[in-house]
C-alpha cells in the first residue's frame, strides 16, 4: 500500500498528505482512494496514482472511475496503447460512459487514429453536450481524411464549406466557452442565437433583410446568475475574440485620458473582428447623468455613446455586451436603437440548470449520496452562486468532523441541509427592488421580462 510514509513528504500538499494517512488507517474505502489517485495525477505522481487505481477497480462502486483515471494517467505517461486498453475495458463495463468515450477519443487522437477518435468524440457530446471540446474536434477533423473535414459548422446545424465564411474566423482557443458549457437557460440562449449568433454567421443572409452585424446588448438580472459567463459563451459561440474590460482599463485620474483609453479599446475591438467587447458593471460607466454630482464622468459616458453610434455604422463584425444588475441606474441615452438597444433578462437558473451546476460543483469534492435533483427542488430562485456557496458551507460541515475524527468524511445530504438551513438566497433582495421598478417605472415595458418572472414564480 502506499502511503504518506513511502513518499517524499516535502513534496507533498499538505492535503494531500492528510489524505493519505486517511486511506493508511481506512484502505477498503474506494471512494477515497479514487480522491486520492485523483489528486495525485494533477500533482503529476502518475505512477503512484495508478498504483491506487488499480486497488479501486475491484470496488462496482468506483470501478468505472477507476479504469477512466487509469486511462488518463497512461496517455499522460506517453502510453496510449494502454490508454486505449484501459478504455476499452471501461467502455465494456458502461457502454455509454461519456467521458470515458472522451478519453479514448484523446488517446486515438495522439496514435494517429483520428477518424476512430472523432467517432468516440461525436458519440460522447450526443450523450453529454457539456463534454464539448471544440479544440480536440477540430483536431480530430483537421487530421483526418474524412470528407467531413472539408465542412464545418457556422450555425444552427448548417454546414457551410471551410472558405465559405470568412467573417467567422477558425480560431480554436482550448478553453473557448460555449453555450454546452452553460446549464439551462434554453429561452435566454435561443434569444442570443437569433439576435446575435445567426448574424454573425450569415451575415449576407441579414443583410438580405436590413439587419447588420454588431451593435450593442444588455444582459440584466441578478447577481450570480451567469451573466460574465453567458457573455462569454456567446463571444464562443460566435468564434470572436472575447475582450473582458475592467473599470481600471477605462478610469483615469487626468481628465481627458478616460476617454481616450476607451477609445482605444473600441478600435482595438474594431481591429481584431469579429470580436465581443465586454463591460462588465456596464452601470459604473454609463450611469444616469442626471444623478452625476460631479462632471468628471459626463465625458466619460458622451464618448461611450459615441463610440457605440460608431457600431451601427462601421462595425458591423463587432458586438458590444454590457451587464449590469441595476438596469435603472443605466442613463436612459444608452437604451436608444442603434445602442444598447437588444435587452436580454438573465434570471436565476431552472430547476434542470440548478441540477447540472450542483453536479458540477460537487465533482471534485468527495460525497455520498447526494441527491441533486432534490436539491435542486429546494432551492428555487438560488443564484449558480449562491448554489456554490451551498456546497461549499456543506463541505466547510464535513471538513470539520474530518478533522474531529481523523479521517475524511464526505459530503451528505445531512450536510447539505444544515447549511442550507442557514443560507438565504441573495437573490431575494434583488427581486424586492426590482418589483418597485416593473410596477411603478415600467412604461415603456423595459422591465416585462422581471414582471413575467415575479408572477410566474410568486415572488
Amino acid at each position: 500500500m502506499l502511503g504518506a510514509s513511502t513518499m517524499d513528504s516535502q513534496s507533498l500538499d499538505p492535503s494531500l498528505k492528510l489524505l493519505l494517512d486517511a486511506l493508511e488507517r481506512t484502505p477498503d474505502n474506494a471512494p477515497l482512494r479514487v480522491h486520492v489517485a485523483d489528486m495525485l495525477a494533477k500533482a503529476g505522481q502518475h505512477a503512484q496514482a495508478i498504483r491506487h487505481y488499480r486497488q479501486a477497480v475491484s470496488d462496482a462502486s468506483v470501478s468505472s472511475e477507476a479504469r477512466l483515471g487509469l486511462a488518463r494517467c497512461a496517455l499522460a505517461m506517453g502510453d496510449a496503447e494502454g490508454s486505449i486498453e484501459a478504455c476499452d475495458a471501461l467502455l465494456k463495463e458502461v457502454p455509454d460512459f461519456a467521458r470515458g468515450l472522451i478519453a479514448r477519443a484523446k488517446a486515438r487522437h495522439s496514435r494517429g487514429q483520428h477518424r476512430e477518435g472523432l467517432a468516440d468524440y461525436e458519440r460522447a457530446t450526443s450523450l453529454d453536450s457539456t463534454l464539448h471540446e471544440p479544440s480536440l474536434r477540430d483536431a480530430l477533423i483537421r487530421d483526418t481524411s474524412d470528407p467531413r473535414a472539408k465542412f464545418r459548422v457556422v450555425s444552427g446545424g448548417d454546414s457551410a464549406p471551410s472558405g465559405a465564411a470568412a467573417n467567422v474566423p477558425d480560431t480554436s482557443v482550448p478553453d473557448r466557452v460555449t453555450f454546452a458549457d452553460v446549464g439551462g437557460l434554453d429561452e435566454v440562449k435561443e434569444k442570443i442565437r437569433m439576435r446575435i449568433v445567426y448574424p454573425f454567421a450569415n451575415p449576407e443572409l441579414f443583410k438580405a433583410y436590413g439587419k447588420k452585424v454588431g451593435g450593442g446588448v444588455l444582459f440584466y438580472g441578478p447577481p450570480g446568475c451567469g451573466k460574465t459567463f453567458m457573455a462569454k459563451a456567446t463571444a464562443g459561440e460566435c468564434r470572436a475574440n472575447f475582450i473582458n474590460v475592467g473599470l481600471h482599463e477605462v478610469l483615469d485620474m487626468w481628465i481627458g485620458n478616460s476617454e481616450k483609453q476607451l477609445h482605444q479599446l473600441f478600435e482595438d475591438a474594431r481591429r481584431r473582428a469579429p470580436s465581443v467587447l465586454f463591460f462588465d458593471e456596464v452601470d459604473a460607466l454609463g450611469m444616469q447623468r442626471a444623478k452625476l454630482h460631479s462632471g468628471s464622468m459626463r465625458g466619460v459616458i458622451t464618448q461611450f455613446l459615441a463610440e457605440l453610434d460608431g457600431f451601427a455604422s462601421r462595425n458591423e463584425r463587432v458586438l458590444v455586451i454590457g451587464a449590469t444588475n441595476t438596469p435603472w441606474d443605466l442613463d436612459p441615452a444608452f437604451r436608444r436603437p442603434g445602442r444598447f438597444d437588444q435587452v436580454l433578462f438573465v434570471p436565476p437558473p431552472d430547476r434542470s440548470a440548478r441540477e447540472q451546476i450542483l453536479s458540477l460543483k460537487a465533482h471534485a469534492k468527495p460525497t455520498e449520496s447526494l441527491d441533486f435533483g432534490a436539491i435542486a427542488q429546494q432551492t428555487e430562485g438560488w443564484s449558480g452562486a449562491d448554489l456554490e456557496h451551498l456546497l461549499d458551507s456543506a463541505a466547510e460541515l464535513a471538513l470539520a468532523q474530518s478533522i474531529a475524527r481523523g479521517s475524511l468524511e464526505p459530503i451528505t445530504m445531512t450536510h447539505v441541509d444544515k447549511a442550507r438551513a442557514k443560507i438565504r438566497p441573495t437573490t431575494r433582495e434583488w427581486f424586492s427592488t426590482a418589483r418597485n421598478y416593473a410596477q411603478y417605472a415600467n412604461e415603456a415595458g423595459q422591465y416585462d421580462d422581471i414582471a413575467d418572472y415575479i408572477r410566474q414564480h410568486n415572488y
